[in-house]
């Protein structure tokens, strides 16, 4: 697990770090920070992002501004030093070496879905032809979630959250190349309007690499719209 490119597990010394930040706040590291989150953890993630050690050293070097971040719960510098997608970025790396780590990726909306397509996997080695059926899906995820001890809390244990990994486990591989053989036979149809047919079925082939697109509401209006739109016209 790292933090700004720096292990945060090497160079820990526990007691003598708690004992600094007690000398240094008068509050002792055990509680929680103003976020609600663990004081321990968000200081070793803050020293960690600064390149120190998690000892008295590393304590002592903060300033008085890294000291109030830590208690109003910033867990690491780069919160403060970067903006926008590079802050994201930051934020998507440390759930990812987190997870790698065997941390729980509940609630990181990227990292999590590793472990959706995990539970995915143990299904379709187990229903690679024909899959499980449309109507079975839910409790064949649930069912995965528990024979591989998914860390993810139950509130968390969803489907694929991918549209073709939804279909190749509902219906099997034949459903899958088929529904990709009628998006392309569509936009082969299309005289006048070729370009917006191919840009459309870019942005749904690329909508669902992340979401099961047609299994909701939105997915399937937009699919619907522009499916009528382009292929209005048909080669003669």
């Amino acid at each position: 697990m790292r933090e700004e490119g720096n292990f945060v597990w090497t160079c820990v010394a526990e007691n003598e770090m708690a004992a600094a930040w007690e000398a240094r706040t008068g509050a002792k590291l055990s509680g929680k920070d103003g976020r609600g989150q663990s004081q321990r953890m968000t200081l070793i993630r803050y020293l960690s992002s600064l390149g120190l050690c998690k000892d008295a050293e590393g304590v002592y070097a903060l300033s008085e501004e890294d000291v109030q971040r830590v208690a109003s719960g910033i867990p690491t510098v780069a919160e403060v030093r970067h903006r926008g997608l590079k802050r994201r970025w930051n934020v998507i790396r440390f759930e990812f070496w987190n997870y790698v780590d065997g941390g729980n990726p509940s609630g990181h909306s990227v990292i999590q879905r590793l472990a959706f397509w995990d539970a995915a996997r143990y299904i379709l080695e187990r229903n690679a032809l024909w899959g499980v059926g449309t109507g079975d899906l839910d409790r064949s995820f649930q069912s995965a979630y528990e024979a591989i001890d998914s860390k993810l809390a139950p509130a968390f244990r969803l489907r694929a959250h991918n549209q073709f990994l939804t279909l190749v486990l509902a219906t099997g591989p034949v459903a899958l190349g088929l529904w990709l053989v009628w998006l392309v036979w569509t936009v082969g149809g299309t005289r006048p309007r070729r370009m917006e047919a191919w840009l459309f079925v870019f942005i749904l082939a690329l909508s669902c690499l992340t979401e099961d697109t047609l299994e909701t509401q939105a997915g399937v209006t937009f699919a619907g719209f522009f499916l009528a739109l382009v292929s209005d016209r048909r080669a003669g």
